[in-house]
């Protein structure tokens, strides 16, 4: 605890409360003046009377700013800045404190304010306090209508004291008037109980009272203010910078009561509740370890949780790094508390028993002090609030590797998720665990029970949800969201935007149990503190930059409407990094036009200039090496990503789901070919080659080809439909979902292999049913081109053509003699067809073995270890198939037939399969060749994904990519349709 050097300290204490053009007067603003001089020069403070000076209903002429100055010039230790009277906006935007001759005319405020900037300036410049302690007793509204936000009045004037050991207490927020007593001995309602609180003492506090002491007792007593008149309850606010708060600026008067000698003695303090819940008195949350609710879980869920801590750490340090959110150093994230009509009750908040009574917890901050806040609220529930942009996700990833830091082995992982994909008629928590699933497909395993590791660790609330983009869940879904929400009891975070958070929480209490916390705007000293930074060094005196003339202006013509528009955009992380893409590392780029309203005359312009400029500077600010990709082309593909997320409602761009917002019949089409054409060529060239053999090159090569287009047609169509309707009956998924386990030959995790029975059933049966569908159709096949193509089907092709469907004669039987013979040809071969699926899919299941929990999942790997999966499936199938086919010719059919089935089946049926029933065949076809085909993405796509994630356009949240920011794809997605039906001249 810090203690006053008065001989180096300053009090500048300025009061205005009689005005000469059209303010009304304000007699409590003399009154309370003095009343802080007076505690100020009085025993329990202790300033010298000559260390105190007194500017009372001063004018703007006179040198007033550079008498302020100059006593801030001289002082060292201690600088206190004390202002009551009228506050006023400048521009909509700064704070004027009002002096004798300040108009009431919005015109002339400016030039006849205080203006904070300039004190803010001298603080900044010329004062070299070791504290600055700035106390502002004035209105200040109107502030939430520029900023959304509703931040407070800290928000501004911390651009006063943006500087080592700085403390900043206002009277009230943003949109908040101060409110002051009438009559002659009347005083402001804030000041009043500022003084009161050092005159009465706080029980308990110590000898010495801190800024930190006398701002929560303050903020208390606040809170149980009778107000006059229904005006509203202003609510005291602070911002803190390093250890100010801890300094004492006087004696406790409670504590030293009763002492006789005057000497300042401690009292030993009562005891308390925990966490002070009984004492009702807002209060800073205790540091806390964190829960442990693994204490009790046995080994195998402990080291599954290690080992999801492991990934989960891994994967965020790389995804921070690539962001450059550590170049130069993070921007600044700070927060003030929410609004209390979107949070819960405190006595909920902090588990307060029946009857009991308790006040709120001071969760103001600054991002390295995240987990101490989080930690500090009892629920274990907190809703962040911020505008697009304001750096929820980066505060999301900070706290997850910070709990990871710190982490015991039986404490919950802490694991982001990306709430854009969810539907809350999905349990949370059998979605939670399908998300797990997906980015680590280890968690897939399951326990002697079935459950699978990720469910248990759900279960037993080994996992800590901090569930990022609330406001992203699809429209007309959030109040159910919040109702499925209110269901759980797990202790989460939720970050949203807050136009959609109200919204939800309209007529109802918000989440359950949660706090909230409301992040705050960058300011100008932040921009100047960081752009500079990140970029090139221009003058030869190796200091100016690019960004100082912008800087420049900013500051020193802040009422410039091009001025003013730019302040405004650059308040969030996002457009601040946007704005140093386009301009810190770019030549030919000048942030000076930023400025220029012709070209942008309103913020929202300037914003869509950013956002749109952002992937052509990247594309193409670039050395001819590294140009692999035509910024008109990328414009194109990104244009199309965007608008296949908005079809699909999900912010997931997942490779195996790249194709699916097809229509249903033009998917099924294209699979239906690629596998048909496959099969068919096998079919024709192994067919052709067997009849050319009895019956000579001719015969043999009109067989191959009419036999290839019957069996191809056939088993495209059977492949198509089962690929279209098959997975849906099971997953309920347009999309067939990846493999979760990778190929071993050798492995010691015998234990955790699929068991070979059930998997064999399941092959039979699915084969037998695949037999039956295709030889209906090469039953209706065979009747159509005997009946309506007679004049290519004569003779001895007839015959063979016949003959497909074994005992038909099309020309007596017709289509029903076809589709019947169809049917017992299905049932025979289907046995064959089920025994090679059996057999290939029990012989998979003693190659297969969970994906390593510690291993960091990207698309590019899952998609790898896929097509490893695939490959080995189709080599098993390859050998199984001709194995049961030869068997099967000798016992049923003739040697040659049953050699043709195993290398039909075998390997076009097994490329087939793997074409149409497997998620990296599904990419195969739709990604790799329809989609660059019609020009909606290129021929690389992973490649293209791969450098789209290095360049900053796209993120990666485990096994799938999203865009950077939801702004970024909402542009995206409105400019797809101009675009539709232009097709670049080539891709790669």
């Amino acid at each position: 605890m810090s203690a006053i050097d008065f001989s180096r300290s300053r009090a500048i204490l300025v009061g205005t409360a009689h005005y000469t053009h059209g303010l009304t007067e304000m007699i409590a603003a003399s009154n309370s003046l003095n009343t802080m001089r007076k505690l100020l020069i009085g025993p329990l403070c202790g300033w010298p009377d000559s260390r105190v000076t007194l500017v009372e209903d001063k004018t703007t002429r006179g040198g007033l700013d550079q008498h302020i100055a100059q006593l801030i010039h001289d002082t060292t230790d201690v600088l206190l800045f004390y202002y009551v009277g009228h506050g006023q906006l400048l521009d909509g935007e700064h704070l004027g404190m009002a002096l004798k001759d300040t108009h009431a005319d919005p015109k002339m405020r400016y030039v006849t304010s205080l203006r904070l900037n300039d004190v803010r300036a001298e603080l900044e410049r010329r004062c070299t306090a070791r504290v600055k302690l700035v106390i502002l007793d004035c209105c200040f509204s109107g502030l939430a209508t520029r900023n959304a936000q509703g931040t407070g009045l800290t928000d501004q004037v911390q651009l006063a004291t943006k500087v080592e050991g700085a403390y900043t207490l206002t009277a009230s927020r943003a949109s908040q008037q101060a409110i002051y007593e009438d009559g002659s001995a009347g005083l402001t309602y804030f000041t009043k109980v500022f003084t009161d609180v050092v005159h009465d003492g706080i029980p308990g506090a110590g000898t010495e009272l801190t800024l930190k002491d006398i701002h929560k007792e303050v903020r208390h007593r606040f809170l149980r203010l009778e107000v006059p008149g229904g005006q509203l309850r202003p609510e005291p606010s602070v911002l803190v910078t390093d250890t100010a708060e801890e300094l004492a600026f006087a004696r406790n008067a409670a504590a030293t009561k009763g002492d006789q000698h005057g000497q300042r003695v401690r009292p030993p303090e009562p005891p308390k509740p925990p966490r002070d819940i009984e004492l009702g008195r807002p209060t800073r949350p205790a540091p806390v370890d964190q829960p442990k609710p693994l204490a009790n879980a046995g080994s195998t869920l402990v080291e599954a949780a290690d080992q999801l801590a492991h990934a989960v750490g891994t994967r965020w340090r790389r995804e921070e790094e690539q962001r450059q959110v550590r170049d130069p150093f993070p921007l600044p994230v700070r927060w003030q508390p929410a609004p209390e009509n979107v949070t819960d009750h405190w006595e909920n908040i902090r588990g307060a028993p029946a009857g009991g009574n308790c006040g709120p917890l001071d969760l103001a901050g600054r991002l390295d002090q995240i987990v101490d806040v989080y930690l500090g609220i009892e629920s274990g529930r907190l809703v962040v609030l911020g505008r697009a942009g304001s750096g929820k996700t980066i505060l999301t990833i900070r706290l997850a590797l910070d709990l990871l830091k710190n982490r015991t082995s039986t404490s919950a992982v802490p694991v982001i998720f990306s709430l854009g994909s969810w539907n809350p008629e999905t349990a949370l928590e059998d979605w939670l665990t399908s998300q797990l699933v997906r980015d680590h497909p280890g968690l897939a395993a399951t326990n002697p029970n079935g459950v699978t590791l990720a469910a248990a660790l759900v279960g037993a609330g080994g996992i800590l949800p901090i569930l990022d983009g609330f406001d992203e869940i699809a429209d007309g879904l959030h109040p159910r969201a919040l109702e499925e929400l209110n269901r759980t009891s797990l202790r989460l975070l939720l970050t949203s935007r807050r136009a959609e958070y109200e919204a939800a929480v309209q007529g109802k209490r918000g989440l359950t149990a949660a706090a909230g916390i409301e992040l705050a705007d960058l300011t100008l000293t932040d921009l100047a503190d960081y752009l500079p930074r990140t970029t090139r060094k221009v003058a030869a005196n190796g200091t100016a930059t690019v960004w100082e003339p912008v800087l420049n202006e900013l500051r020193d013509h802040p009422r410039s409407p091009g001025n003013v528009n730019l302040a405004t955009v650059l308040t969030t992380p996002l457009m601040v990094a946007l704005a140093r893409t386009i301009y810190s590392d770019t030549p030919d780029h000048d942030p000076s036009e930023l400025l220029d309203t012709n070209r942008f005359g309103t913020p929202e312009a300037l914003e869509d200039h950013l956002v749109g400029n952002f992937i052509p500077t990247i594309y193409q600010n670039l050395p001819e090496s590294d140009r692999r990709w035509d910024p008109g082309q990328v414009q194109h593909w990104l244009a199309y990503l965007a608008h296949h997320l908005d079809q699909n409602g999900t912010p997931n761009v997942a490779w195996w789901q790249l194709g699916n917002t097809m229509r249903r019949w033009s998917r099924m089409y294209t699979v239906a070919w690629a596998s048909g054409l496959v099969l068919g060529v096998v079919d024709g060239l192994v067919t052709g080659l067997q009849n050319w053999l009895m019956l000579g090159f001719v015969a043999g090569l009109k067989v191959g080809l009419l036999s290839g287009i019957v069996v191809g047609i056939a088993g495209g169509l059977a492949f198509g439909l089962v690929h279209e309707f098959g997975p849906g009956l099971v997953t309920r998924s347009v999309a067939l979902e990846p493999s979760r386990v990778q190929i071993r030959i050798r492995n010691e995790l015998r234990k955790k292999r699929a068991r070979f029975a059930p998997r064999f059933l399941l092959g039979f049966v699915a084969g037998l049913m695949f037999g039956i569908v295709a030889w209906l159709v090469i039953g209706f096949v065979v009747w159509f081109l005997v009946e309506f193509m007679s004049w290519l089907v004569s003779g001895p092709v007839s015959a063979l053509a016949s003959g497909l469907v074994p005992g038909s004669n099309p020309g007596v039987n017709g289509l029903i003699g076809a589709l019947e013979n169809g049917l017992k040809a299905g049932l025979a071969y289907g046995v064959v067809y089920g025994l090679m699926i059996g057999l290939a899919a029990g012989i998979m299941t003693r190659l297969e073995v969970p994906i390593d929990i510690r291993s960091v999942v990207s698309p590019a790997g899952l998609l790898k270890t896929n097509r490893t999966s695939t490959l080995v499936q189709l080599l098993v199938w390859g050998l199984v198939a001709n194995l049961v086919g030869g068997l099967a010719g000798a016992l049923w059919f003739r040697l040659g037939d049953g050699l043709v089935i195993g290398l039909v089946g075998g390997l076009g049926g097994g490329l087939g399969y793997g074409l149409s029933l497997t998620a990296w065949g599904q990419w195969v076809v739709l990604a790799r060749i329809w989609l660059p085909l019609t020009g909606r993405m290129p021929w690389t796509v992973i490649a293209f994904l791969d450098d789209a994630y290095r360049r900053g356009v796209l993120r990666q949240a485990g096994a799938v990519y999203q865009f950077r920011h939801a702004r970024l794809q909402d542009h995206l997605t409105r400019a797809f349709p101009a675009r539709r039906d232009e097709q670049p001249a080539s891709s790669r």
